[in-house]
């Protein structure tokens, strides 16, 4: 069903870019259209200053939810390096690291060589497919998860690699040198000149059955439907769209919710014609603005016939920018191009509702209502005061060892604390250098470095993507402030990893302020180089302990009690990516999961995904004082080393069993032997 709608979907836009007529109602055919897009990802609230608030009755894409729900999983990985997505039926090469970047006419070159079984340096790929391609727009732009800081770490943490960077799609621009891509970084949808280089991810399958749905779709009487009451319906998406573009101008994105929220006709703002009674009407989520933008036209990249007054500049869509959540995405309609704007910019805002009533799949959400209202007296309410927001590690990143070394607790790598030590190297030059370093330590003068380790290494290209803070602008000035020295961001560093396509290339990471961090480059060019020390291999096992108001095992608590829950994670060095869980068992047989906002609900998924690092006696919630109805409560945290977002069987698990009483002091129901640690297998 879903890969239907996801048929009907790229049907539309083939339709579009023909030419669209706005023609007379077609009755009943306009209320029967369902929703045909897919949701953006995004389950959380932002207010203006980037904290979470509360979603009931904000209007925003996390409270709203529209469109097709995703498949869990979504991905399905092969063992031929391949992956399927369920939600579009479409397959994608597992390595999107594989072909590196190019040129636009380069990224089809490769194909070709990818199809005629010249390239055989792609990870785990073993098929033999003759059809690969790069993905149109709206195929590419598919793979993007809204809920997420860095789209790429959501495809990373399935088992897909990924740069977080931009990717080329087949879809030109207006002007034939330019094309659009995808960035993976930031969920940026942007033209970029056709000679610069972008990264390619394959993809195949699709297209014959699409163009099939064109081809009968051409027999359909057309697109939009003018409804001659100032709206228009948009019987591809079974939405309907104010017609009048220019008449919410000048809004911040919170004013652009509160118009939405109240318009009607009788609204003090007049826009042309209109002459609806709705009153359901929402500020479009960036999936439904998209669906409007036509990618091969611009000033406007609309469809001419479908508003009353062309639309123009920047408009607001419902979904904030989660790595910056003070900002949310826009369009910009005289080009087409989807980028993140701070909230309180004035641009404008379009208008859309649903035209089909069928009740909505229920929303995603931390607390679904049915569960709020129906288990009230089983969930923990968190305290007033402590911070609703989950950070990973949470205290600072860097350790530094006080010998010139310092270690990210992030993913246990152990780097030398200069990060400017030996120059610019070729890349051969900083294997020697290393070596040599490695050897006489002494022959070079790195800041406070006084430690004689023979175990440094060039890092890879994964390992110094793991330093990229998306969060800020200026890596380099990140790192320098979290007690490393030296590190530069004007110049790029090697790493140990080789180009597949081309022997001669290695890949380098840039620091600093600039749109790609991840290029390829020649091996004789002289880039600086950043020494990490080899990693151990661990022997002994994960060890978790956990503590309610600083008590281990099982405990009585009284109603009205505060609830402290402080959990402990040693890795003994084992470095692996993980799965973080969190959640507790009521009386009544439900578990709550733990959500990356420390909210609970219903939906089981990990609290955190991403390499195992230790933590120390890491709070991770505290509650108000608990409401909760008497009976036994059990806590449990765990952690596995598969980021699949499945809580498997061979895991690592501490718990902490809590008994609720109506009355009466704290008590220890019991102090025998604690047992911190359950490995299940």
């Amino acid at each position: 069903m879903r890969l239907i709608l996801f048929i009907i979907f790229t049907a539309v836009f083939c339709l579009a870019v023909q030419g669209v007529v706005v023609a007379a109602p077609v009755g009943k055919d306009a209320a029967s259209f369902l929703l045909t897009l897919p949701r953006s990802g995004q389950l959380n609230c932002y207010g203006p200053k980037g904290t979470f608030v509360e979603c009931k009755g904000s209007g925003q894409d996390g409270e709203q939810q529209r469109g097709v729900v995703w498949p869990s999983p979504r991905f399905k990985i092969k063992t031929d390096g391949t992956f399927s997505d369920k939600l579009t039926g479409l397959m994608w090469l597992a390595d999107g690291k594989c072909l590196s970047s190019h040129s636009w006419l380069g990224a089809k070159i490769k194909l070709k060589a990818l199809n005629d079984g010249l390239l055989k340096g792609c990870s785990g790929y073993r098929g033999t497919y003759k059809d690969w391609r790069l993905a149109d727009i709206h195929e590419l732009a598919s793979l993007l998860d809204f809920g997420v800081k860095v789209p790429a770490d959501y495809l990373k943490n399935r088992g897909i690699k990924m740069f977080a960077g931009p990717y080329w799609s087949a879809t030109s621009y207006r002007n034939p040198l330019d094309a659009w891509v995808v960035d993976f970084s930031n969920g940026k949808i942007v033209f970029e000149s056709k000679v610069k280089k972008s990264f390619v991810l394959p993809v195949r399958g699709g297209r014959k059955v699409v163009e099939r749905a064109a081809a009968t779709g051409t027999r359909m009487r057309t697109r939009f439907v003018d409804n001659h009451d100032g709206t228009v319906s948009d019987l591809g998406s079974g939405l309907m769209w104010l017609r009048d573009a220019q008449c919410l101008r000048g809004l911040s994105w919170p004013g652009a919710l509160k118009e939405a929220g109240r318009f009607s006709a009788k609204s003090k703002i007049k826009c042309l014609g209109y002459k609806g009674n709705y009153r359901d009407w929402l500020l479009p989520d960036r999936v439904e603005l998209m669906s409007l933008v036509n990618f091969q036209t611009d000033f406007p990249a609309a469809f001419r016939a479908v508003f009353a007054d062309t639309p123009s500049g920047y408009y607001w869509t419902s979904t904030t920018a989660v790595a910056s959540p003070r900002k949310a995405y826009t369009i910009n309609f005289d080009t087409g191009a989807l980028i993140s704007q701070a909230k309180d910019r004035p641009l404008g805002a379009m208008l859309v509702r649903r035209i089909s009533q069928t009740p909505l799949p229920p929303r995603i959400t931390t607390m679904t209502a049915s569960a709020a209202n129906s288990q009230r007296a089983y969930f923990l309410t968190l305290a007033s005061k402590f911070n609703d927001d989950i950070a990973w590690p949470p205290y600072p990143r860097f350790l530094t060892n006080g010998d010139g070394t310092s270690m990210d607790r992030l993913t246990g790598i152990t780097w030398l604390s200069d990060g400017n030590c030996f120059g610019r190297k070729s890349w051969p030059e900083s294997f020697k250098t290393i070596k040599k370093f490695n050897n006489k330590p002494s022959t070079y003068k790195c800041a406070g470095y006084d430690g004689t380790f023979s175990d440094w290494q060039l890092p890879t290209i994964e390992d110094l993507e793991a330093l990229i803070n998306p969060a800020v602008r200026d890596s380099a000035v990140s790192l320098n402030a979290n007690g490393l020295k030296n590190v530069q961001g004007g110049g790029d560093y090697w790493s140990a990893t080789e180009t597949s396509i081309n022997i001669y290339y290695a890949y380098v990471i840039t620091f600093g302020p600039y749109p790609k961090a991840v290029k390829d480059f020649p091996k004789s060019m002289k880039f600086f180089l950043w020494p990490r020390r080899a990693s151990r291999v661990a022997r002994q096992k994960p060890l978790l302990t956990m503590t309610v108001n600083a008590l281990s095992g099982a405990l009585r608590l009284s109603q009205g009690t505060p609830l402290s829950i402080v959990v402990y994670l040693h890795t003994f060095g084992r470095m692996s990516p993980a799965d973080f869980w969190f959640w507790y068992d009521t009386p009544d047989g439900h578990k709550l999961w733990l959500s990356k906002t420390r909210g609970w609900s219903e939906n089981r998924s990990p609290v955190y995904q991403g390499p195992l690092f230790n933590l120390r006696h890491y709070e991770i919630y505290r509650s108000a004082p608990n409401r909760l109805a008497p009976g036994r409560y059990v806590f449990h945290f765990a952690v596995d080393t598969a980021t699949n977002g499945i809580l498997d069987k061979d895991r690592f698990e501490a718990k902490a069993v809590v008994t609720i009483t109506k009355k009466g002091a704290i008590k220890q129901e019991s102090r025998g032997k604690v047992r911190p640690l359950v490995h299940r297998r």
